[in-house]
């Protein structure tokens, strides 16, 4: 993250999205030192100080309402919003209280999404095995222009992003991108069978 501060300014970032990958006393002590907030998946069953002793997490959120804030304090102010579904309580940690937490960290599934279909499922980004920095800012230029390409048509498509369901927990069944890139799969393939071609 300190490489990260190397080239972008504090000040345009607005919060820290991560996984529950990503926790711990000495990581959550440095990023308000940092000015940085953040939005963290946390699992249930994670300790906390709370009162002197030591509980679960979703032991200090059994009595709250669904999106309901609580906080508590050990050698940083910590706060936790917990969003009940059908599957249980979706629990996110920050440094900073807002009533948009669950909010917040709900744009990670765009995100990762995206890295997904960057890497994997689409573009096959890592099979490229390119480790030349020049080569891959402009591989990155090429992919964000059909990502972006991918994402108008699957809007189109959908008409409204609203319409895809979502869920706190899940992901929808498919992204927009991956429905702009069947679409276009499609169109291309009729092109090619309507003029006798096998390959576009």
């Amino acid at each position: 993250m300190e490489r990260v501060l190397n080239l972008i300014q504090i000040k345009r970032i607005d919060n820290l999205l991560a996984d529950r990958e990503f926790i711990g006393h000495e990581w959550l002590d440095w990023l308000p030192q940092n000015k940085l907030s953040c939005r963290i998946r946390v699992k249930s069953n994670n300790m906390v100080e709370h009162r002197s002793k030591n509980i679960a997490i979703s032991q200090l959120c059994r009595g709250a309402s669904i999106n309901q804030t609580v906080t508590w304090y050990s050698r940083v102010p910590i706060y936790i919003a917990a969003h009940r579904t059908l599957k249980g309580f979706l629990i996110v940690v920050a440094t900073e209280k807002s009533d948009s937490m669950i909010d917040d960290y709900g744009k990670c599934c765009g995100i990762g999404t995206m890295l997904g279909n960057l890497k994997s499922r689409g573009f096959d980004l890592e099979y490229t095995h390119m480790t030349n920095l020049d080569r891959m800012d402009k591989l990155m230029e090429l992919l964000t222009i059909a990502a972006v390409w991918y994402l108008l048509v699957g809007h189109w498509c959908y008409e409204n992003a609203n319409q895809l369901p979502l869920n706190k927990l899940l992901p929808p069944a498919k992204s927009l991108l991956r429905l702009g890139l069947g679409r276009l799969r499609r169109v291309l393939k009729n092109s090619c069978a309507k003029n006798g071609k096998t390959t576009f």
